[in-house]
């Protein structure tokens, strides 16, 4: 009986494992003197294509494992690095008078009423005659020191003697947005109110 070259190749193994009977091995020996596709696949079993095991594979990641952590501990680095920097540069600015003058800059003014004030007096900032909110960094806002004895009364003019804020009531320890005043114009102040001492902080 002349076997098919499929049944041939599905011996082969056991032919190649010594398992098949010495009859089985004859015809197969005897097949592959006249068959060179049984012969080629017989080789193929015998010198099968090598597969990367797990570890090879394992290999293969670890560069890009140990690249992916070095970006995670740059990144980590930057971020410290940054919030360091953040830090000291808050605290330079809280600290050091002149710098936290600059970004945060005031005016001061003090009042003190013998008697009852009832007509305007205007206010004097350090030694200025005018309001003058020089810089960028002002909230523009005025602020009656907790520590003042009153409410204050305040109004706004222009340097033409133009009302700009009217006639405003400001109690210790409350504020007052002025953001329609112009940066770096003159505007002049004038208070009245009840005796006693007033603290007022311009920001």
């Amino acid at each position: 009986m002349k076997l098919t070259c499929n049944v041939i190749q599905d011996l082969l193994p056991s032919y190649l494992d010594g398992i098949c009977s010495k009859d089985s091995c004859i015809i197969i020996e005897d097949h592959m003197n006249i068959c060179s596709d049984c012969r080629k696949k017989l080789e193929d079993l015998k010198n099968p294509v090598p597969f990367p095991h797990a570890a090879d594979n394992v290999k293969a990641k670890n560069p890009l494992k140990k690249l992916k952590k070095k970006h995670r501990i740059h990144l980590i680095a930057a971020v410290i690095c940054t919030c360091i920097l953040i830090l000291i540069s808050s605290m330079i600015v809280q600290h050091v008078g002149v710098i936290h003058d600059y970004f945060y800059p005031s005016i001061r003014a003090s009042i003190n009423y013998d008697t009852n004030q009832s007509e305007w007096a205007q206010l004097v900032f350090e030694e200025k005659e005018f309001l003058n909110f020089s810089s960028i960094f002002y909230d523009k806002k005025i602020v009656n020191d907790a520590n003042s004895s009153g409410t204050i009364t305040i109004r706004i003019l222009d340097t033409q003697g133009n009302l700009v804020l009217n006639q405003t009531s400001i109690s210790p320890g409350e504020s007052y947005k002025l953001n329609f005043l112009k940066t770096s114009a003159d505007y002049i102040v004038e208070t009245k109110g009840e005796k006693g001492s007033f603290f007022l902080n311009f920001y």
